[in-house]
């Protein structure tokens, strides 16, 4: 076994409030939800009893996202003496407002062009809590839409393509729908005015075309600096699964922290928040093309960072915040990164991995992951590795484009790399209804539609666990802003394991508490086998989720023009899935 101080980072910390690595956190209590309407229950709870702040950054927001813990959240507002009762997350957010709670907000803003709408969603979330503020909210629910200060000029020829191409969709339904439509876009302000006819946009002559390839991806809430959740989990109704997977399709985990490992997360949120505010500040401040009105109401741009330090508390786990961090580079088109935790942290931990790894997540594309691995199991013959992944990403649902394809390829490369070094020894795994596909499409398996896997978790030897947002791939490690929260509670992994497998191989706890890390693959392999072989109206009887999982159905092609780092940066041809404001 391990000792705990093998799996932690040395705290980096000079004052600066945003690149600041703390200590790991003693006494913590470290609790994985699994699966939405348990993380959003657990969520609405607490923001519904904070007495001082909530805080959220996420990367998507619909505020009109129905509460999972209704009856309860306004049985604790009406205990309060609110005038209102919450229905939906913005109402809820806008009443605690009320109550005097300073409410404040993080999202991503997402490249105008090459994501218009999630861009214009998140710019209608916004206009939306300014509503409930100016509502109910007495100007203490505060909205930031965030964009990653990094730039690249190299997709200056894609960018006008793009914008040429949507001109007709942005002047569809007359002038007047037209200018709401933009109204709600202030990324594509730089880039139109007002053709000479008055009645329709058009592109600027030879506008400034910059590439916004990063984004703000970190997904998580903290109230009065003593509660915290970090996780894989934007709130929208795309999210609300269940562990029986009879609606939403999907699969994802969060944590929730105390003490000071929530105070950290603060810390981050606040440190960011000061930074990023002033330059919101400024994009709303300035009036768009065609006289259209400012976007959105203006914040508090300097927070206070409390001082203070939180002891520790009686909780069974050392904890830790891990960040992925950059800024905008002069000399590479690549972000300069500020802080790798996650990325070093994911080494770190693997290098002490005896028994096994196991690993969920929605992209397995770091080259370096594959290395970490490879070494491992070099030193560590009996090692056991199992991944559960998609059956395939959302975006090849759509059109391949050159970014996706060589994301495909890259995961390609890296699992053939597990494969060889691991043999049998590596398990593979996606999540499938219990029921067969409606129709045919790219991303079924078995016949059935994928459950998928968006949750970002690995955990070692029963002993180690870390969940958050950040992805297995170089954009995750180095570019986008990211959190996870890593933890040492043998007891409490090896329950969070037991758990979590219950419910993917659909398997008693006790029985699952009889397994072996050395029979671990094989076990998983006899169920996802035999899940496999049923099909269609056998589909209902298997034995949860899993399926084996194809490497080679995506197997994508290398596209040596675009960066490791920059792949996902956008999906140029669909929203996020369900989310719509």
């Amino acid at each position: 076994m391990a000792r705990s101080d093998d799996f932690f980072l040395s705290p980096t910390d000079t004052g600066d409030d945003r690149e600041f690595r703390a200590d790991k956190r003693t006494g913590s209590t470290v609790q994985p939800i699994i699966d939405g309407v348990a993380t959003f229950q657990a969520m609405e709870r607490a923001i519904a009893k904070a007495t001082n702040t909530v805080h959220l950054s996420l990367w998507i927001f619909n505020p009109g996202t129905p509460l999972q813990a209704r009856a309860e959240v306004n049985r604790t507002l009406a205990g309060r003496k609110a005038k209102h009762r919450a229905g939906t997350w913005g109402e809820l957010l806008a009443i605690v407002a009320g109550l005097g709670v300073q409410v404040r907000i993080l999202l991503n803003d997402f490249d105008a062009v090459l994501a218009d709408l999630n861009h214009a969603n998140n710019w209608r979330a916004c206009q939306k809590l300014n509503a409930l503020d100016a509502r109910w909210g007495k100007g203490n629910l505060q909205t930031v839409v965030s964009m990653h200060d990094a730039r690249s000029s190299l997709g200056g020829s894609v960018l006008a393509s793009r914008a040429a191409a949507m001109l007709t969709r942005l002047n569809k339904g007359g002038w007047g729908a037209a200018r709401t439509r933009v109204a709600g876009m202030p990324g594509l302000w730089p880039y139109l005015t007002v053709a000479p006819s008055g009645d329709r946009w058009a592109l600027r002559t030879s506008p400034d075309w910059q590439l916004h390839p990063a984004a703000h991806h970190q997904k998580l809430c903290v109230v009065d600096r003593t509660t915290g959740f970090c996780g894989g989990l934007d709130v929208n109704t795309g999210r609300l699964a269940t562990p029986s997977h009879l609606g939403r399709l999907w699969h994802d985990i969060q944590v929730k922290v105390d003490g000071a490992a929530a105070a950290d997360l603060d810390r981050n949120f606040l440190g960011r928040w000061n930074t990023e505010a002033p330059l919101f500040n400024t994009v709303v401040g300035t009036a768009g093309p065609g006289g259209l009105a400012k976007p959105a109401r203006p914040v508090a741009a300097v927070v206070p960072v409390p001082g203070s330090a939180v002891p520790p508390g009686p909780g069974p786990a050392t904890a830790q915040l891990w960040r992925t961090l950059s800024t905008d580079s002069t000399f590479s088109p690549v972000p300069s990164v500020l802080r790798s935790d996650i990325r070093d942290g994911y080494r770190k931990a693997i290098g002490q991995a005896n028994q096994y790894v196991y690993i969920e997540n929605q992209y397995v594309r770091s080259p370096e992951l594959a290395d970490w691995l490879i070494a491992r199991r070099s030193a560590k013959p009996q090692l056991k590795l199992i991944m559960v992944l998609p059956v395939a990403p959302e975006e090849v649902a759509g059109t391949i484009d050159p970014v996706t394809d060589h994301g495909l390829f890259l995961q390609h490369q890296v699992l053939a790399e597990l494969r060889t070094a691991f043999g049998a020894d590596l398990g593979l795994y996606s999540m499938v209804a219990r029921s067969a596909a409606a129709g045919k499409h790219a991303t079924n398996s078995a016949g059935s539609a994928q459950i998928y896997v968006h949750s970002k978790a690995m955990l070692v030897d029963d002993e180690w666990a870390t969940v958050g947002s950040a992805n297995t791939n170089p954009r995750s490690f180095q570019v986008d802003t990211e959190a996870n929260i890593a933890w040492y509670d043998p007891a409490g992994v090896r329950a969070f394991r037991l758990t979590l497998w219950s419910e993917l191989l659909g398997t008693s706890v006790k029985t699952l508490a009889g397994w072996t890390p050395a029979d671990f693959v094989s076990r998983w392999q006899t169920i996802a086998a035999a899940n496999s072989a049923k099909t269609g109206a056998t589909a209902g009887t298997r034995q949860g989720f899993i399926v084996p999982h194809d490497p080679a159905r995506f197997p994508g092609h290398e596209q040596s023009q675009i960066p490791d780092a920059f792949v996902e940066a956008f999906n140029p041809t669909d929203p996020e899935p369900e989310y719509v404001v």
